[in-house]
């Protein structure tokens, strides 16, 4: 037999109310971007001072081109070009990203604020002693 629940003047009690039924909401999150590799950094870096400073990293790749053809190879110790108003003297290291240099090992910089640090050395390739014949021909 079932028991039945009174209240307190002997009344039937009404059934309990049914439990609430829980849903879950969805909780949109946001997923952060993956941090950039230094690799993709140096890259954009590059990227962005080859389009600002055209003028400036053609000139000192002229002069890269002949010291390189002088020396037999070249570092960014060798280009004694003013750098540009503002510019970083980091701005050194994107005269060499083009086709015409090729790396040739590490020397320690001899410039003070080098702090003797290790730079790379870099020799002509093809096309550098192909645009080098045209630099001089001009």
């Amino acid at each position: 037999m079932d028991a039945m629940q009174l209240d307190l003047f002997g009344n039937p009690a009404p059934p309990p109310p049914p439990a609430p039924i829980l849903v879950r909401e969805h909780v949109r999150r946001r997923v952060a971007p993956a941090p950039k590799t230094a690799i993709a950094l140096r890259d954009e870096a590059i990227a962005k001072i080859q389009a600002d400073r055209k003028e400036w990293l053609a000139k000192a790749r002229g002069v890269a081109l002949v010291v390189a053809a002088d020396a037999g190879s070249v570092s960014a110790d060798d280009i004694n070009i003013p750098l540009p108003t503002g510019a970083s003297p980091n701005i050194r290291g994107a005269i060499f990203w083009s086709r015409w240099f090729a790396p040739a090992g590490y020397i320690k910089s001899i410039r003070p604020q080098g702090h003797a640090n290790r730079i790379a050395r870099y020799h002509l390739t093809q096309e550098g002693r192909a645009a080098l014949a045209k630099l001089l021909e001009e």
